[in-house]
């Protein structure tokens, strides 16, 4: 069951979400590595410490769906679906081989399930080879459905994991059938 309230916050944030949240991350990593490059010899991973701000572009998680039948899957280092307690937004990224997938949601802690089917509800993009596929139709056909089935506190994020499935359009018009969409965050 979708909650409208957790996208009512959504839309106040629509226009300049992205920026923000980006800033919010980039800002709090950027505090917590106390502005200390990292190096070989001053690698964060190795002491158990929070990340440097160079890891928070990259990821360490997984991605994998159908689109009409066919699998993809992205790279493992550079997969993370994740949010922050301070501000009511997920994000995933995820890249592959030809393959870039993103989506922008609100998100809240008590809620698991969320249907971004315009921009109000969250965007989405998912660009396989040239052609870019999203929610365009505003007449709800189409969709991506998402469940968020797992959820890890690490440093200042809360890390996402789910399923997804929906239906995308391209900018001719041509749907796509997203399948047996699975996401799992392990690290940022």
């Amino acid at each position: 069951m979708v909650h409208k309230h957790c996208f009512m916050k959504y839309e106040k944030f629509s226009s300049p979400l992205f920026f923000i949240l980006l800033a919010f991350v980039f800002i709090s990593c950027q505090e917590q590595s106390g502005n200390q490059p990292v190096s070989a010899d001053n690698d964060n991973r190795k002491s158990g410490s929070k990340p440097g701000i160079q890891n928070i572009t990259k990821g360490k998680g997984s991605l994998s769906f159908k689109m009409d039948g066919q699998l993809y899957n992205t790279d493992p280092q550079s997969t993370k679906c994740w949010s922050t307690s301070n501000v009511p937004l997920a994000m995933l990224m995820a890249k592959g081989e030809d393959l870039s997938i993103s989506w922008q949601m609100g998100y809240s802690a008590a809620t698991n399930t969320y249907k971004l089917d315009g921009d109000n509800a969250g965007t989405v993009n998912f660009t396989i080879g040239k052609k870019t596929y999203w929610t365009r139709s505003g007449t709800g056909d189409n969709y991506l459905n998402i469940k968020i089935t797992g959820t890890k506190d690490k440093y200042s994020v809360i890390l996402l994991s789910g399923t997804f499935e929906g239906v995308l359009e391209d900018k001719d018009g041509n749907k796509v059938q997203i399948t047996e969409g699975n996401f799992v965050t392990e690290d940022i």
